[in-house]
Formats: structure tokens, C-alpha cells, sequence
């Protein structure tokens, strides 16, 4: 019996995490054992709670899908955003070192500062530009520093058909408003969650010594996979602004009730200019105008090439029923 505990079970990722391994222990492989904790069975900002619950389920997998996410609240409240994005990740790590089990992590592209118009490199220098940035980095620096079997799978732009993204609150605005202004020179790829499910999968496979179930998603080859270990970027091929995404969205999603009837391009400046505008206590945390991530490294390792952004964004909206 093999078994994998999923924390941050009711977040956007954790969600559809839990909902494909719960399907393969049900369909494909009935030693796998899968435990899914929200915030209520498993505080990140309690140590004693995570130790107490990974000691009792005693995983062979930890996937970390629970993060603080609230961009601009970090630079009010920093010390949450600190102790759910890399005291409890730490924690977890120590943990899964004293089992010898593997902790598969989720970072982000803000890590970076977001200059230039090349996509980033693992190995590039990390210079973070706001507290939520500097939380993610230290979540990553944390867990390489206890020795244990990590995976760190940073990603960008996350959307699914459920919970808080992007994609949604373009649909839910078009249908309140005439026009929606939406920035158009910060640049970065959306990554659908079940294409990073979809690698995860892949990573828990190959880390069990199993073979990756394709269900119905077609399958990359038919031999083991080697386990992955360090720090790996996950998001599909191609680059977009936010304008052009919305755009996008707009185009494949057919919506009787869309009042929106102008799209209008702005920049980050005139975006801040904005809000203040309308709230001049928001804080508003600077974000990197450089988004794009190289996937190389994780393409050879999986042995799997991305699709561009625009099918998996095809995917999402017509297997969400949005």
C-alpha cells in the first residue's frame, strides 16, 4: 500500500489534485491510498499540527498544494503569507525526511524580478519584488536546505473552472460590465491546473518506481520514467499578456449573457492609476512584467512535449462546463 497525502485540499490546485488521485486509487491502482487535509484538518501556520498529521498518516508522497495567495494583502500581513508559504513547507520537508518520503512543492514565477523578455531558467538568479514573492523563495530555500526527496514545481498564471483565477473573473466581470480595461505589458503563459495535474501525476509515478496512468489523457511512451528531484518549471508553450489572454477567453467562450462589448488594453501604470483612484488605501504589490518560464528541463525529464497555452486554455472550457 502506497500512500499520498495532498494539504491545501479545497484550493483551486489542491482540489483538482485530490479529485485525480482519489480517481486513480478508485480505478487504476487500489494500493494507493490517498489522504486530502484542508486548513481545518492541517494549519501550515501550526508546526505541531503538520507534524502531528504527518506522522499519523505516514506518506510516502506529500504534495503541497496549500499556499498563500493574496498578492497584495502579503505586503500588509506579511507574517502569514511567511508561515504558510515557507515555515510550514519547511516543516513538511523535515518530515518527509524522517520518513524518506518525497515532497512534491509548488512555487511560482514571481520568484524572479521580472526584467528582460527571455523566459527564465531554473538556474537564473531569483531577486524577488514584493513579500509574497520573497515568501515563495524562501518556501523553496527552506526545503532544499533539510536534505530531503523534493520536487519543486514552479508555474504562472494558474486557471481551472473552479475557484479564484483569472479566466473566471474575466467571464463573471463580462457579464456586469460594457468595458473592461486589462494590461496589456506584463507578459506570461496561463497554465491550466490539469496540465500541472496532469505532471504530477507523472512525478508520483515515476517516484513510486510505477508506470503513468493515462486514464483518458493519451500517454507521453510506455517505459518507467526516472524520479525527478529538484526544481522544475511547468507551464505550456508560447507567451501572452493579460489583454490578449482575456481576448482569448472571450473568443472560445460563447456567453448569451455577456454584456461586455469593449476590450481595452492598459498599462501596469494606468491599472495602479486606477485602483488608487477608486481606493486610495490599496496597496498594490509590484508585479514582474516578465512572466515567461523555459520548461526544457522538465520536457526532457518527462519526456513530454508542452501544447501551446491557447489548447489547454480549449481544454479547460470545454471539460469545465463554464
Amino acid at each position: 500500500m502506497k500512500t499520498i497525502l495532498i494539504t491545501g485540499a479545497r484550493g483551486q490546485l489542491g482540489y483538482a489534485l485530490r479529485q485525480r488521485f482519489d480517481e486513480l486509487a478508485r480505478q487504476v491502482d487500489t494500493n494507493l491510498k490517498v489522504h486530502s487535509l484542508d486548513r481545518s484538518h492541517m494549519d501550515l501556520t501550526q508546526p505541531n499540527a503538520i507534524r502531528e498529521a504527518v506522522r499519523r498518516i505516514r506518506p510516502d508522497i506529500i504534495i503541497n498544494a496549500a499556499a498563500y495567495t493574496a498578492v497584495d494583502q502579503a505586503e500588509l500581513e506579511p507574517e502569514p503569507a511567511q508561515a504558510i508559504n515557507a515555515e510550514g513547507p519547511k516543516v513538511l520537508a523535515e518530515e518527509a525526511k524522517a520518513l524518506g518520503a518525497t515532497l512534491i512543492h509548488y512555487s511560482s514565477e514571481y520568484v524572479f524580478n521580472g526584467e528582460g523578455n527571455i523566459p527564465h531558467l531554473e538556474s537564473d538568479p531569483c531577486t524577488p519584488k514584493s513579500v509574497y514573492a520573497a515568501s515563495k523563495l524562501a518556501g523553496e530555500q527552506a526545503i532544499e536546505s533539510t536534505g530531503a526527496k523534493h520536487i519543486i514545481f514552479r508555474t504562472s498564471w494558474l486557471y481551472a473552472a473552479h475557484g479564484a483565477n483569472f479566466m473566471l473573473t474575466m467571464l463573471k466581470l463580462a457579464q456586469q460590465r460594457n468595458t473592461l480595461s486589462v494590461i496589456d505589458d506584463q507578459w506570461g503563459v496561463p497554465t491550466w491546473v490539469g496540465r500541472v495535474v496532469d505532471m504530477t501525476e507523472r512525478a508520483v509515478m515515476a517516484a513510486l518506481g510505477g508506470q503513468p496512468q493515462p486514464l483518458d489523457r493519451p500517454s507521453t511512451n510506455e517505459k518507467y520514467l526516472e524520479p525527478l528531484h529538484g526544481t522544475y518549471h511547468l507551464c505550456p508553450r508560447g507567451e501572452t499578456t493579460w489583454y490578449r489572454y482575456a481576448a482569448k477567453i472571450f473568443e472560445l467562450h460563447a456567453d448569451p449573457n455577456r454584456k461586455m462589448r469593449i476590450l481595452e488594453p492598459i498599462s501596469t501604470a494606468q491599472y495602479e492609476f486606477n485602483v488608487r483612484a477608486d481606493n486610495p488605501t490599496q496597496i498594490v504589490a509590484q508585479r514582474p512584467a516578465n512572466s515567461r518560464l523555459n520548461c526544457d528541463r522538465l520536457e526532457r525529464a518527462m519526456e513530454f512535449r508542452f501544447p501551446q497555452w491557447e489548447e489547454d486554455l480549449k481544454l479547460c472550457l470545454s471539460k469545465g462546463k463554464i
